[in-house]
């Protein structure tokens, strides 16, 4: 009996993971397009399954459970039929971008249209393209004819569209493959890349990346030229070249989406910019996810990203967490400037609920930069010492409060009791040579008892502090 019964638990855990993973992905993907991932009897078996509260952490870092969750992650980008308007679809998550393809080629617009609106559509050559057949896999499709096959393939990266040329178009060593653009947006071409502008003055749109290689994958000579106000031609030095011809450019967004793709981690609950944490001359960017589960049950995460040339990439350089669980790490988040004056911005975190002796005391981390970035280790760690305080609800630099050249901080306890029930308190603490230092050492009262008194000996002094009427 005892063996049937684990039967019973393990298919009751497994039901679960499935049942939640299919809730998401049907918002994410619809239905439809989820049977082609899962069969529809093991969904259907999945949704008559009752739901039980199981730990199931072991299981998440699983083999198993990761692919699960890579293939649904991967199956959002794939093509699905709309068969009432005879064309393709493909959303694009990471550059907010949707696709439609047709025989004509392929219109683009923003996937949340929020108060961006716009539409492009990036027309072929018909009598250059010839008519073809459409051949669809997962996030690739392609639409073969005799003279060219046209390739879409939609992925994190953006939607790249090559042309495979079989043979020579002419009897010249120039090749050249014509498209026509048709928009309300202002379009820019320089170095080989299109720019669409809205309204706004953003970019919407690159269509850029051009990559040619031949049958040997030999690299060819190629460049976007400009006929016409709307009309663009991709051309191709194609001496010594041997046919077929790939041509690849690629339509990306300008929006970078952050995501981690953990149910309920509430990413993006507070985001800030970090400063340059590690001195390379471009801007870092900090997103806090306070109920984030990583060995720790909403323990909570900040998720650093570092800036460059191209921007922030899609996966965080570092990731910051507490290993505390339940502790709200990264509630609020907010550069700290430079509290050491060593050249590198700093960073200061809170987590309102951390417990160091106290039930939700709360506490501030603050991790200091250097020429390679931030470690996941905090210079300092400041608390309340008061239960349920929530040191960290909010933070935030606080700038150069005594002129003394080090930049100082500023935290928030939103329910500090210091004669009124949950009146709240604010303190700022200073920078120096050494950074940030927490006074407990010498005061037994800890942070509490700094609002009435000085904290010296060597450490910062705490009577700047001030609680908000």
């Amino acid at each position: 009996m005892r063996p049937f019964i684990l039967i019973l638990c393990a298919i009751s855990l497994l039901s679960l993971l499935f049942s939640s993973k299919i809730d998401q992905a049907e918002k994410l993907h619809g239905s439809a397009n989820f049977t082609k991932y899962i069969s529809a009897g093991r969904a259907s078996q999945v949704k008559a399954t009752p739901r039980v509260n199981t730990d199931t952490a072991d299981l998440k870092k699983s083999g198993w459970y990761n692919s699960v969750i890579k293939n649904i992650d991967e199956s959002e980008y794939y093509f699905r039929s709309d068969e009432k308007n005879n064309v393709y679809v493909t959303p694009n998550r990471k550059n907010n971008l949707r696709f439609t393809y047709s025989e004509n080629g392929f219109t683009v617009g923003p996937r949340l249209r929020a108060n961006d609106d716009w539409k492009i559509d990036f027309q072929l050559d018909r009598k250059q393209i010839g008519s073809g057949v459409w051949y669809i896999k997962n996030n690739t499709a392609e639409y073969v004819t005799d003279n060219i096959t046209v390739q879409y393939i939609n992925n994190e990266k953006g939607m790249r569209q090559n042309f495979i040329v079989k043979s020579p178009l002419s009897s010249t060593n120039d090749l050249k493959v014509n498209f026509n653009v048709q928009t309300q947006l202002r379009q820019i071409l320089q170095n080989n890349r299109i720019r669409f502008i809205n309204k706004a003055n953003e970019v919407a749109l690159n269509y850029e990346g051009l990559q040619v290689w031949d049958a040997n994958g030999k690299p060819l000579e190629a460049s976007i030229g400009q006929n016409g106000e709307n009309d663009y031609s991709i051309n191709v030095n194609t001496l010594g070249a041997t046919y077929p011809v790939t041509i690849d450019p690629l339509s990306t967004g300008s929006v970078t989406v952050l995501e981690y793709n953990q149910a309920g981690s509430s990413m993006g609950k507070s985001v800030a910019s970090a400063g340059d944490v590690n001195g390379d001359g471009y801007s870092d960017v900090l997103v806090g996810a306070p109920k984030y589960d990583n060995g720790q049950t909403d323990e909570g995460v900040v998720f650093v990203y570092y800036g460059s040339a191209s921007g922030i990439g899609a996966t965080a350089n570092v990731t910051l967490e507490p290993n505390q669980a339940g502790a709200g790490f990264g509630n609020s988040v907010s550069t700290a400037g430079d509290v050491n004056g060593d050249g590198y911005s700093d960073v200061v975190v809170g987590a309102n609920f951390y417990a160091n002796g106290q039930s939700q005391e709360g506490a501030t981390f603050i991790y200091h930069g250097s020429a390679s970035g931030l470690t996941n280790t905090p210079a300092v760690m400041l608390e309340s010492n008061q239960v349920g305080a929530q040191l960290g609800t909010s933070v935030a630099c606080a700038g150069d409060v005594n002129a003394d050249g080090f930049s100082d901080i500023v935290a928030g306890g939103i329910n500090f009791f210091n004669g009124q029930s949950q009146e709240g308190g604010a303190w700022i603490f200073k920078g120096s040579a050494t950074g940030i230092s927490d006074c407990r050492s010498n005061e037994s009262m800890g942070l509490a008892y700094s609002l009435r008194h000085r904290c010296n000996a060597g450490h910062h002094s705490f009577d700047d502090a001030s609680r908000p009427a």
